[in-house]
């Protein structure tokens, strides 16, 4: 396989993804970014997340994510609080109607890594996660 095709053909995974948490989503009132983001925060909401965490994490700009995270606050999905440490720095919480989808978004988000990674065993698995990590150094 030449290397062009791996770009593509991990742009166009993205793409199935991407439409399949949207479509998943789209009964609810956030979108399917939101919905992995909420998610992210609901599984770190005993060590609240700020911003720069959320940028990492994703490997997002600090641009993209300002704009998601202000979108989901006007939604009322999430509150932002200033550190008691450093006021300067915003923690960022599930808010309470937030907390209310966490079940099923949990469940949508664990569907699609079942359907992803059906008939795969554990051993590629292991090597995919690998190559994709040595991928991510080599663009980082």
């Amino acid at each position: 396989m030449e290397n062009n095709y791996v770009a593509r053909s991990i742009s166009k995974l993205s793409n199935y993804l991407r439409r399949r948490l949207d479509r998943v989503t789209v009964g609810h009132m956030f979108t399917g970014a939101e919905a992995r983001l909420l998610r992210f925060i609901l599984l770190n909401q005993q060590s609240p997340l700020c911003q720069r965490d959320i940028e990492e994490e994703y490997a997002m700009r600090a641009a993209s994510v300002s704009q998601l995270l202000a979108r989901m606050e006007r939604e009322g999905l999430i509150q932002r609080q200033s550190d008691e440490n450093d006021s300067r720095m915003k923690r960022i919480y599930a808010s309470e109607s937030a907390i209310l989808y966490a079940d099923k978004v949990t469940e949508e988000i664990d569907q699609i890594e079942a359907d992803l990674t059906k008939g795969i065993s554990a051993e590629d698995l292991r090597v995919f996660q690998e190559v994709v990590d040595k991928m991510l150094s080599n663009l980082a």
